[in-house]
């Protein structure tokens, strides 16, 4: 049947050719016919009947026919072969068999055709997805690798065969079969294959040099020499003079090397040699080629699973991992040197948390269970020292989280001076300051710490966040500032326009909801860059994305003053939201995986109440922490419908005249939430317990004003007044009004 098509198709393009490339000459009558005549029918021409007797069936022949048709101009019927094979539904290996005769080109091109779709795309999917999966399907590899040991030698050739055209789908069920003794001796045909695979085999044994068993190990690195691999060196000096290495991979290593770069290198300038390409790497330096989005694809090896796993991640990631590959065999070669334990330590902390993501923990990794075995005094100095290394940051988030399983030890002064763990409180970025509070108590010191003051400090900072993502706007020219701000409530921000340094200050330091600041050059005093100095010396605004509105007359000049800041960005004022949102994304994309999401500032919001609601109801454990001092910013919160509650229960233990008050005032508004105001009663109860009552005698007497006038209230909101002059009451009963807490 197959071919009978084939000998139609050849000759269905023969008769095309006799039938296109032969016309007659128009006769008078067609010169002179109206132009605007009826379409007539479509008369097929011999090629095309030849496809439609040939009568295709199987899911080749339907293809290709399909494909011809295209070619012929005939896309209509075309599609009707295509919709065939959707209500048809061949099994995949019809598509596969498709697919080996006619490559992928040919699905691409039903998918790319407009005249097609959507029929020509589904189709396409269909058969990509089924050639993927047998392409994928490890138990057919595994058994193609079984039939190398065939005694038939056509069916060992056609295992070979189907072995290479997998690619790399191929190389982990082929790096198994290396470390199974009991395959032995098809290590030859299979090392053949891996070498015959290339560049598609290259990249996963270098991840394979990873593996702990060593027979494995050392038939790798043979088969990187057969491919001349020099991205193998730096991976094979530091095993070639480990003591930890077994005889068998240092040998195949020192051949290796010989073979690669004409020598086997010595112990000191191995080390020299791994640390400058380790301070490139961590540098940021590229190794390996980016695509248009600064991505790569960079193989490692799971330990779990025993394979090599394909990554596709971002350059200064693929980076620092190979980092921390370099410094683990730096690391071994001298365990005692302090500097190459440093490196080994924060590139592996690093390398964990850009995998797993920064706000994830870390404390369940293979990583974190090593740097634990070390001791709190290696992560106390991995983390001493990251936090003078802006380009570590996520190996300080991973020191701070490791050193709050500590005791409380880990914060006691030395010389009165505050520990790595207190220190990191006033760290210029947001997410050190919040994973080393969230540490801090976890560890819950229950005496004073040198430091301490800075976590009351930082966890009131934190509670000021509601979820907003506020903007500051600093425009002294009226008209514009309003238009900036609309622009950007458009966009869903909270804008706040200042006009002056003064307020622009004032208005970035007041909450943890601000996301970004605008400044023009027109800011009055001190000048722009003056300005800018200012934000990014305090902690509150040092990692904050910051554009810097300029004159088309100064741009090139702030370009040239911030290029080595580059969460700030120069721009042209935006007039319309198309413009402002190109301008976002500038300023949202500079703090890249280490911006903070309003829905993150708020989760910690919400932590740190509970902290601080914890250490005001005990104040015989927690009083060293001074929250009365924090009092006027805490009693704000009380207005955001987000943290009323928490807010409530803090203000109770505060218990302070402004705090009472405030939670009178907020439980007596009728249109809050029922369940706030039950809080703030309930709140206020607590606080007249702690420290008596502590409102004025025309405070007391507005509430009984307020309860006389409540009689056309509903009974939940009588009952709120009821119980506020019940609390009241209680420790008045058997007081003189003169006393000075009821007088004016």
């Amino acid at each position: 049947m197959v071919r009978y098509f084939q000998k139609l198709i050849t000759l269905s393009l023969t008769c095309l050719m006799f039938s296109t490339g032969f016309s007659q000459a128009p006769t008078a009558s067609d010169i002179d016919a109206d132009p605007v005549e009826e379409a007539k029918p479509i008369v097929d021409s011999t090629a095309v009947l030849v496809i439609k007797e040939s009568n295709p069936q199987t899911a080749a022949e339907i293809v290709r026919a399909a494909e011809l048709l295209i070619d012929l101009g005939r896309e209509d019927l075309a599609l009707v072969y295509l919709q065939q094979l959707i209500v048809n539904a061949p099994d995949a290996d019809s598509w596969v068999a498709a697919h080996k005769k006619y490559g992928s080109g040919i699905f691409i091109r039903f998918q790319t055709l407009e005249s097609l779709q959507p029929t020509g795309t589904e189709v396409a999917q269909i058969a990509l997805k089924a050639i993927s999966d047998y392409a994928h399907n490890t138990k057919r590899i595994d058994g193609l690798i079984q039939q190398l040991a065939s005694d038939v030698v056509l069916e060992r050739q056609k295992a070979k065969a189907e072995l290479k055209r997998a690619q790399q789908f191929a190389v982990n069920p082929l790096l198994k079969a290396l470390g199974d003794p009991a395959q032995a001796d098809q290590y030859a045909t299979i090392n053949n294959i891996l070498v015959a695979l290339g560049e598609y085999s290259e990249a996963p044994l270098l991840a394979a040099l990873d593996t702990e068993n060593d027979a494995q190990k050392a038939n790798v690195i043979r088969l990187l020499t057969e491919l001349r691999s020099r991205s193998a060196v730096s991976l094979l000096v530091g095993p070639v003079v480990s003591e930890d290495s077994s005889d068998e991979v240092k040998k195949a290593a020192a051949a290796a090397l010989v073979e690669l770069i004409g020598s086997v290198p010595s112990n000191n300038e191995v080390q020299a040699y791994l640390l400058k390409r380790i301070e490139a790497y961590t540098a940021g330096t590229p190794m390996l080629e980016e695509d248009d989005e600064g991505m790569v694809t960079l193989w490692t090896w799971d330990k779990q699973t025993q394979q090599a796993v394909e990554n596709n991640i971002r350059s200064e990631d693929a980076s620092m991992l190979v980092a921390a590959r370099l410094a683990d065999d730096l690391y071994q070669l001298d365990p005692t040197n302090a500097e190459y334990r440093r490196l080994y330590l924060m590139t592996a902390l690093q390398s964990v948390k850009y995998l797993g993501g920064i706000d994830q923990s870390i404390i369940d990794t293979p990583e974190a269970k090593i740097a634990l075995s070390l001791g709190y005094e290696y992560i106390e100095d991995i983390l001493s020292y990251t936090m003078r290394k802006p380009n570590f940051l996520a190996a300080t988030l991973a020191a701070c989280e490791l050193l709050g399983t500590a005791d409380t030890s880990i914060l006691e002064g030395i010389g009165g001076q505050p520990r790595p763990l207190a220190r990191a409180l006033n760290h210029g970025h947001y997410l050190v300051r919040v994973a080393a509070a969230d540490s801090i108590v976890k560890i819950d010191p229950q005496q004073p710490y040198p430091g301490s003051s800075a976590l009351s400090e930082t966890l009131v900072y934190m509670a000021s966040a509601t979820g907003k993502r506020v903007v500051v706007i600093g425009e002294p020219h009226l008209e514009r500032a309003e238009t900036l701000a609309a622009l950007f409530y458009e966009l869903g921000f909270s804008p706040i326009v200042t006009r002056g340094s003064r307020p622009l200050f004032q208005a970035a330091y007041s909450t943890a909801d601000v996301e970004m600041i605008l400044f023009s050059d027109g800011v009055d005093y001190p000048v722009a860059l003056e300005t800018l100095q200012i934000l990014r010396r305090d902690r509150r605004t040092a990692d904050l994305p910051i554009g810097l509105l300029s004159r088309i007359e100064n741009l090139d000049r702030f370009e040239l003053r911030t290029s080595d800041d580059h969460l700030t960005r120069p721009m042209v004022r935006p007039y319309d939201t198309a413009g402002l949102t190109i301008r976002i994304q500038q300023l949202l994309k500079s703090q890249g995986r280490y911006l903070v999401s309003a829905a993150t500032r708020k989760a910690n919001a919400e932590n740190a109440m509970r902290a601080l609601a914890a250490f005001s109801a005990d104040q015989d454990k927690y009083g060293f922490y001074r929250l009365l001092e924090h009092a006027d910013d805490l009693l704000p919160m009380l207005q955001h419908p987000e943290s009323t509650v928490l807010a409530a229960s803090l203000a109770g233990q505060l218990a302070t005249p402004d705090a009472q008050l405030a939670l009178v005032n907020l439980a007596s508004e009728s249109g809050r939430l029922l369940e706030h105001r039950q809080a703030c009663v309930s709140a206020f109860q607590t606080a007249v317990r702690k420290r008596g009552l502590m409102l004025t005698k025309a405070n007391v007497m507005k509430q009984y004003t307020r309860y006389n006038a409540s009689e056309t209230l509903d009974k939940d909101s009588q009952k709120i007044l009821s119980d506020i002059l019940d609390a009241i009451e209680k420790p008045t009963q058997k007081v003189r009004l003169d006393q000075p807490a009821l007088t004016e």
